[in-house]
C-alpha cells in the first residue's frame, strides 16, 4: 500500500497516537506485573474534545478583546446568557467525538498506519506531539486572555457605574 494513497485527517492522526500511547502504557504495566490499567486509550476522544475546546475558547477570547466598552457593559449585564453557550460547547464536543473516535476507528487507523513507512509514521507522530505542545501553550494563553478580559470588564463596569 502506497503511503501517498493513505488519507488520514488531522484529528484522526492525533486520535491514533493518543490511543496508541495508552495501549503501550497498559502493555508496559502488564509486563511489569501490574494488574491495573494505567491509561484509558478508549477515552482518547476526550483529549481531542479538550484540544478543540481550547482553540474554541482561544478564538472567543480574541473576539472579546476586540469589543468596545459599551458592548462589554451590555454583555456584563446579561452574563448568564453569554456564559451558557460557552459552557455547553464542551459536552457537545465530548458527545460528538465519542461517536466518531472509537475502537472501530482506531482499528481502521491501525491498519492504515501498518501500511506506512517508518519515516511517515515518525513524521505523523511528531505532528501529534507538536500539536499537543502548541495546544498546551494555547491553553495557557487562553487562560491569560480570559483573566485580562475579566480585569477589563471590572475596569469598564466600575468606570461606567
Amino acid at each position: 500500500m502506497s503511503s501517498s494513497i493513505i488519507k488520514i485527517s488531522f484529528f484522526e492522526n492525533i486520535f491514533y497516537w493518543l490511543w496508541n500511547w495508552g495501549e503501550r502504557r497498559n502493555e508496559q504495566a502488564l509486563k511489569e506485573g501490574s494488574s491495573y490499567r494505567v491509561a484509558l486509550p478508549e477515552r482518547s476522544f476526550a483529549m481531542i474534545s479538550l484540544y478543540q475546546y481550547i482553540y474554541f475558547m482561544f478564538f472567543v477570547s480574541l473576539i472579546l478583546h476586540t469589543l468596545n466598552d459599551e458592548t462589554i457593559v451590555k454583555l456584563y449585564e446579561i452574563e448568564h446568557i453569554t456564559i451558557i453557550p460557552l459552557v455547553i460547547v464542551f459536552p457537545i464536543l465530548i458527545l460528538f467525538n465519542a461517536i466518531i473516535f472509537n475502537e472501530k476507528k482506531y482499528k481502521m487507523l491501525k491498519e492504515k498506519y501498518a501500511g506506512m513507512s517508518e519515516e511517515e509514521k515518525r513524521t505523523r507522530k511528531k505532528t501529534s506531539v507538536i500539536f499537543a505542545i502548541v495546544s498546551l501553550l494555547t491553553g495557557i494563553a487562553t487562560i491569560k486572555l480570559w483573566l485580562l478580559y475579566a480585569d477589563k470588564v471590572k475596569e469598564v463596569v466600575t468606570m461606567g457605574l
